[in-house]
């Protein structure tokens, strides 16, 4: 049961219609709210924010109308207030709060109130696989697009939006590609030691070696990189697995731009037909990649 303290319907600019109220949501139907929500692209529950803060302020009496909406799409699906109805129903204590009904269910993505909506959550929304890896790739990329990978902490903060205009677009369906590509490389890694991955930069990488030649050359060299097998005396890709088998043992920090050297510098003697027995690290006075060998920038 949902009770009425008061509500008026509002019309935007372009005549779409809208129901607010503020409402006193009881468990019962904050329950239902949530049921009918699940599998309609909405984002995952943190719980651990959801008990310790707001079914806290709910249980104590500590929770105030703040002017946050809980809102629904035209369909009456739930689309924002997740955690506010997880706490009612934790707590199970009514809460009073301003609803909005109405809205479209497309612009989800855009709401950024309650607990801040990351870029993980806008994947996730769109029901995809490998959303947190998704996010790391999305960041990865912007960067790579805008920057270069050059060596400074300088590097953009791209906010949500502009990862899940990226998602939108064919590159992000390129780099979806790519994810799903490094996922199934080295996640299935045979032999020891199992490398530790940087899914989303490998991805990125790989998109920038596709761009450079070909997807058949670039899923030959990382097929080389994530398995210890197949390979000759002076490979490249061996002396790359080897070097990255050596910063993992010795638990060295590794950047970005240090990671993105040691594949690029492997990748260009690979190209080269170079024999490479180690894989060195950048100069501390490197500022920029070298150029990836059939690629212009």
């Amino acid at each position: 049961m949902r009770t009425h303290r008061d509500s008026a319907k509002l019309q935007d600019s372009v005549g779409r219609t809208y129901e607010v109220s503020i409402e006193i949501i009881t468990p019962d139907a904050a329950a239902r709210y949530l049921a009918e929500a699940a599998g309609n692209g909405n984002r995952t529950i943190k719980t651990r924010h959801m008990q310790d803060k707001l079914a806290a302020d709910l249980a104590n009496g500590l929770w105030e109308v703040n002017g946050e909406t809980v809102s629904f799409d035209y369909n009456g699906v739930l689309r924002e207030g997740h955690h506010r109805m997880q706490a009612v129903c934790v707590a199970d204590t009514p809460m009073e709060t301003f609803v909005v009904r109405g809205i479209r269910p497309e612009v989800t993505r855009t709401i950024d109130t309650g607990v801040s909506r990351t870029a993980r959550d806008v994947f996730s929304m769109e029901d995809e696989a490998n959303a947190a890896t998704m996010a790391s790739a999305a960041k990865a990329y912007l960067a790579w697009r805008d920057t270069g990978f050059v060596a400074t902490k300088a590097i953009p903060v791209y906010s949500p939006s502009a990862q899940d205009e990226l998602r939108r677009s064919p590159q992000g369906e390129d780099l979806r590609v790519a994810v799903r590509k490094v996922k199934a490389w080295f996640a299935t890694q045979k032999g020891q030691p199992r490398l530790k991955v940087w899914w989303g930069l490998y991805a990125v990488i790989y998109l920038a070696f596709t761009e450079a030649t070909d997807s058949d050359t670039a899923d030959a060299f990382f097929e080389l990189v994530s398995s210890p097998y197949g390979h000759s005396q002076g490979d490249p890709e061996l002396a790359l697995r080897g070097k990255l088998t050596t910063l993992q043992a010795e638990k060295q920090p590794v950047t970005d731009f240090t990671l993105a050297y040691m594949f690029v510098t492997a990748w260009n003697a690979r190209r080269l037909g170079e024999k490479r027995v180690l894989t060195k690290l950048p100069s501390v006075d490197l500022r920029e990649l070298p150029a990836i060998r059939g690629l212009s920038r």
